[in-house]
Formats: structure tokens, sequence, C-alpha cells
């Protein structure tokens, strides 16, 4: 069984454009998935993870608790690579 996930942009007053984008797997293969990225959120202590937060360092992803963009590669590398 495949199951899909999804997320989209722009549909707040006054955008410009709409995008969706998503990835679909397995159930057992996001599952996985499921149980590393957890392990990898709890390991580093945040609730959640939120890229536009992470892009405009804000939030738990904050200068103050990130650092620089530049000190946030890692990070975002880490995420993008599971």
């Amino acid at each position: 069984m495949l199951a899909a996930y999804y997320d989209e942009s722009g549909t707040h007053s006054g955008a410009m454009a709409l995008s969706i984008a998503g990835y679909i797997s397995t159930v057992e293969k996001w599952e996985n998935f499921q149980i590393e990225w957890l392990k990898m959120r709890d390991d580093e202590g945040y609730e959640y993870f939120h890229m536009a937060d992470l892009e405009s360092l804000k939030g738990q992803f904050s200068v103050k608790k990130v650092g620089t963009k530049t000190e946030k590669l890692p990070c975002y590398k880490e995420r993008t690579t599971l």
C-alpha cells in the first residue's frame, strides 16, 4: 500500500501563486522514516521541524538557538538527506 504526504504554499490572501509538493512511498518506508525523523528531532531537542522557521531563523531555530545561516547548514543537510 502507498501513502502520500504533501504540503501547500500560497493559499493566504494576496498570494501570487499556489504550489503543492509531496512525497509518495510505501507505508513500510514511511514508518521507517518516521522512526529516524523522530529520533533526530528528539536528539536535537526540537518540538517540530518547519522549513520556513529554519530558513528565517525563527522560533526554535532562532539565531540564539541555531546560530547564523552558515552554522545552520549542517542542520538543514541532515534533515534533507533522511
